[in-house]
């Protein structure tokens, strides 16, 4: 008992966390530090991003304002608020004083009319002093009513007040009618200033646009002519390569042609050769083989094949036959 009313002390300041169900007490200290945590992150987390969506349109703001076009357009709006601000003030002051004027003009020119009521008594047709009654209801309302004829008294207001109250509203009205026309030149003075500034800007704009196309223009025909340099170029090139090519043909053609001539004429003397080895060659054995030869003392020795002179296989010198070895 004395730990709770402990607890209860501590937590009176700040939030009762004891219930009482059927007299059983029930702590939820735990449960209202976890729901505050879970609140305070909650908190956190949703600041810091409200915060951080704050930073990043301010410096969008920001960054827009650094435009020119856009600062010129936010000064003149700015200044045309200022402007209608002015206006309205103005205008709101006019009202009052009007107001004020036609009170002040109603108080001097309201008709008075003052009534002064006299009470009469008829005395009594009996000459008696010590009863004096008054007289019957109807007569004395009769005699009241020629009293009260006279007693009235009127005051109303003449013609020439009413039509001075009349000119007066009359050039009230054209004054405000006045007012409101300058305001109306005015607004559209102002209407009239913003389309010439839009206008100018447009021309200033397409004055650019125009600018950037020639500028394009001018790139795209120099590109033109330098392709077309580069084409002619290449033609060039490719022409003189023709030409080279051809006379590297015509070159290789003369060397091709020298070459079959030599070639032709070595086959000549190769044929000759032959017919005047076929002529020379004759017939030997050496040892039990047949060969041929050009000459027994210093000749080639030329296989027999199927009776026809073969390859070179050996040589006689000073009448000594040498072979060579075969691989």
């Amino acid at each position: 008992m004395e730990t709770q009313e402990k607890f209860k002390t501590d937590n009176h300041n700040h939030v009762d966390s004891v219930i009482d169900i059927r007299g059983i007490q029930f702590d939820i200290s735990s449960v209202l530090k976890d729901v505050t945590n879970s609140i305070k992150n909650n908190l956190k987390t949703s600041f810091d991003d409200a915060f951080k969506d704050y930073e990043l349109y301010k410096s969008t703001h920001d960054a827009l304002l650094q435009i020119p076009f856009i600062k010129d357009l936010y000064n003149k709006n700015s200044e045309l608020s200022l402007q209608v601000k002015i206006l309205n003030q103005q205008e709101k002051q006019q009202q009052q004083e009007q107001q004020e004027q036609e009170e002040c003009v109603v108080e001097e020119h309201e008709p008075t009319i003052t009534l002064n009521i006299h009470e009469s008594f008829i005395p009594n047709n009996n000459n008696n002093d010590d009863d004096d009654e008054p007289t019957d209801f109807l007569k004395t309302n009769k005699m009241n009513k020629k009293q009260s004829e006279n007693d009235f008294e009127f005051e109303i207001v003449s013609e020439a007040d009413e039509e001075e109250e009349e000119e007066e509203k009359e050039e009230e009205e054209e004054e405000e009618e006045a007012d409101e026309e300058e305001e109306e030149e005015e607004e559209e003075e102002e209407k009239e200033e913003e389309e010439e500034e839009e206008e100018a800007d447009e021309e200033e704009e397409e004055a650019d646009e125009e600018e950037e196309e020639e500028e394009e223009e001018e790139e795209e025909e120099e590109e033109e002519e330098e392709s077309v340099e580069a084409e002619e170029e290449e033609e060039e090139e490719e022409a003189e390569e023709e030409e080279a090519e051809e006379e590297e043909k015509s070159e290789e053609e003369e060397a091709e042609e020298e070459e079959a001539e030599e070639e032709e004429a070595e086959e000549e003397e190769a044929e000759e050769e032959e017919e005047e080895e076929e002529e020379e060659v004759f017939e030997i054995v050496i040892k039990n083989v047949t060969y041929y030869t050009t000459n027994e003392q210093n000749g080639d020795i030329y296989s027999c094949v199927n009776d026809d002179v073969g390859e070179i296989v050996g040589k006689f010198k000073n009448g000594k036959p040498s072979f060579s070895k075969r691989k």
